[in-house]
């Protein structure tokens, strides 16, 4: 597959407002308890785990990795259906960088990678930290790798 230069996963800066809901829900938890029946109180607590669960499956679900040859997006790794999508650094013709106000705050955002064969993105980086510094580098190993297979 070549050698990896670079590698890594959704942030956790992505998931800031499942980690907010989650943090207010357990700052809460404690003056619900007196408040509320037994059993609704469970169901909110259980409810807090569901968030919390969901949090590490978005981070941890997703691999992304940059070699000197491939461009490789694994998704499903927690999940019943797993998708590998590969393509070659040559082929890549159109990179985009995506941020929401709360991305452009917390330094985190989408890259889109595609090839003149597809319409639309193939590969989606979602929620990677720099996402700027990341295009750039993909941009410029792209363009290295143009320039030396037409020598």
């Amino acid at each position: 597959m070549g050698k990896i230069l670079w590698q890594g996963r959704r942030s956790f800066r992505s998931q800031i407002g499942l980690i907010c809901l989650f943090i207010l829900g357990f700052f809460f938890n404690y003056q619900l308890k007196a408040l509320l029946p037994l059993k609704v109180y469970q169901f909110f607590n259980f409810c807090l785990i569901i968030i919390l669960l969901e949090i590490v499956r978005r981070v941890y679900d997703t691999k992304y990795q940059v070699t000197d040859e491939h461009i490789i997006e694994e998704r499903g790794l927690l999940n019943i259906l797993y998708q590998k999508n590969t393509i070659n650094i040559e082929d890549i013709r159109d990179i985009k960088v995506w941020q929401t106000l709360l991305g452009r705050i917390f330094n985190f955002g989408t890259v889109t990678i595609g090839t003149a064969a597809e319409s639309f993105e193939e590969i989606v980086f979602d929620g990677v930290k720099n996402p700027t510094k990341l295009s750039k580098f993909i941009k410029n190993l792209s363009l290295k790798t143009k320039t030396q297979s037409t020598e």
